[in-house]
């Protein structure tokens, strides 16, 4: 199966086959005059928000089995063969009109050493500015990897390793442990002039023997099935499932719930962790409305998703997988005892 690349002009890049996202400010400034109400009538109470937290979270300073602990939005601390990677770290709130939902599960300085940070690209809630410098004081050795375009605004605050990816290109850590930069169809921008001036992206942890495959924010396109026709047997997918309304504007950028359970199947993956919902309201979709979506997706296509796992993690969970060749058996065993559906 052929790959699809972005496409490049005048020093800023562009989806394959030149899909963007909408253009202009007045979808954007009506969904931030929402956003104001909706804290008033949409918040979810506390006794919502705490179900849905780890008390006395428990994390390894190192694990060689593959290990996944969600610390909110799209954040993993993802241990294996006794490296430590995070992905798209955000530590606090996004902003004053964007204020964190979920609380921390753990301080920065609680965490164990990172060696690796995956960004998968530069919008504020992936590329947090103040969890990246948190993160570089303590682990001044941390090796970032970011999109083409992005490792300038590392090596503008210090970092020492960074370094940039095109899709399709990987780093080698350790052994046969690989970090592969992968398509996605997003965009992205941080400052008035820089509109898609850096690449986007999502990412895989590739062993011959485990595959986790990080989504990041992303549109519906090929690229899953691609990935998916690539990297044969992805153990666990990271998937976005919100915002999601409206969807004329969120398409372009946000997969829904019901495309996440599509793209899981395109990927071919065996576990279907979703991610990047509750933390904070970015759409117009109430606190739980992703998930609950999804169990409903979930539900419609048991027959589709026999082999599959459908692991909803709460904030501050840790889950340890069994390598792959004990991992049919575990699988086998959580279908047989939760038909498929588990929430930790």
């Amino acid at each position: 199966m052929k790959r699809i690349f972005p496409l490049r002009k005048q020093g800023r890049f562009y989806n394959s086959g030149g899909r963007n996202e909408r253009k202009g400010w007045l979808i954007p400034s009506v969904m931030l005059l929402l956003e104001a109400a909706k804290r008033v009538f949409l918040r979810p109470k506390n006794h919502q928000i705490e179900d849905w937290i780890v008390k006395n979270i428990q994390i390894n300073e190192r694990s060689k089995e593959p290990s996944i602990t969600w610390l909110g939005h799209a954040t993993f601390l993802i241990q294996i063969d006794n490296i430590n990677i995070l992905t798209d770290p955000i530590f606090g709130n996004l902003s004053f009109i964007f204020p964190r939902l979920m609380p921390l599960a753990i301080d920065i300085k609680k965490l164990p050493s990172i060696d690796y940070v995956l960004i998968s690209h530069n919008h504020p809630d992936h590329m947090d500015a103040r969890s990246l410098q948190q993160i570089k004081k303590y682990n001044p050795e941390v090796i970032i990897l970011t999109p083409l375009g992005d490792k300038i605004w590392f090596d503008n605050r210090g970092f020492v390793h960074a370094q940039e990816l095109f899709w399709w290109e990987q780093v080698k850590v350790k052994n046969d442990l690989s970090l592969v930069f992968l398509p996605s169809l997003h965009w992205s921008q941080r400052g008035i002039f820089d509109r898609n001036k850096s690449l986007w992206g999502s990412w895989l942890i590739n062993t011959p023997d485990f595959k986790i495959y990080f989504g990041g924010d992303t549109g519906w396109s090929e690229h899953f099935e691609q990935i998916g026709a690539a990297y044969n047997n992805i153990d666990v997918a990271l998937l976005p499932i919100g915002p999601a309304e409206p969807k004329e504007w969120m398409e372009f950028a946000h997969i829904n719930a019901e495309e996440a359970g599509e793209a899981l199947l395109k990927l071919k993956a065996r576990y279907f962790v979703p991610m990047h919902w509750g933390t904070f309201h970015l759409g117009f979709d109430s606190f739980k409305d992703p998930l609950d979506r999804l169990h409903i997706w979930w539900d419609k296509n048991k027959e589709r998703c026999v082999d599959k796992v459908l692991q909803v993690f709460k904030i501050g969970q840790s889950v340890t997988y069994a390598v792959r060749q004990k991992m049919v058996e575990q699988v086998q065993d959580v279908l047989t005892k939760n038909a498929g559906k588990i929430s930790l």
